[in-house]
């Protein structure tokens, strides 16, 4: 498994669309067909309906002031300006796993970047000749109202 961190982001309904739907044309720079996805699921959410995760992760990411006072955590520090983790994992082309071991693979992931109780949108794709899964994650927790620290990303993915 190959993991790639694609970018840290302010917009989940942009990274949740990229990842939904097929990719833009020159003609059509908001596609609304979805033949690239074999399969969307969520963790963390109170929805399994992936068109409806990106308004539940931006709301929780809003929250975040109110979710920090909640949980009884000091409220000084930055806003978070980039709130959403995209990131992917691929397999090799003569790798063939089925669903449930992309699931476990994402989970395994999750739980390598601390994020394994955050929120977050799985979509994986089939538009290639290497199978391959995207997440958009929600760096807030959606407890505490904390941001996820990610430094050294890369490093812990591909452990």
């Amino acid at each position: 498994m190959i993991p790639k961190i694609n970018s840290l982001g302010r917009s989940f309904a942009g990274a949740a669309a990229y990842c939904l739907h097929d990719s833009p044309t020159p003609d059509d720079r908001s596609p609304e067909t979805s033949e690239r996805v074999a399969w969307a699921d969520t963790r963390n959410l109170a929805t399994f309906r992936p068109e409806r995760a990106a308004r539940l992760m931006a709301a929780t990411a809003k929250a975040a002031p109110d979710l920090k006072r909640l949980a009884g955590a000091a409220r000084g520090g930055r806003k978070l300006a980039k709130p959403v983790l995209h990131y992917s994992l691929s397999w090799a082309r003569d790798e063939t796993p089925d669903r449930q071991e992309m699931s476990q693979a994402v989970d395994g992931s999750l739980e390598a970047l601390g994020l394994e109780g955050h929120e977050a949108l799985i979509v994986a794709h089939d538009d290639t000749r290497h199978p391959h899964v995207h997440v958009v994650a929600n760096r807030v927790d959606p407890e505490t109202g904390k941001a996820a620290k990610l430094g050294n990303s890369k490093l812990r993915l591909s452990r």
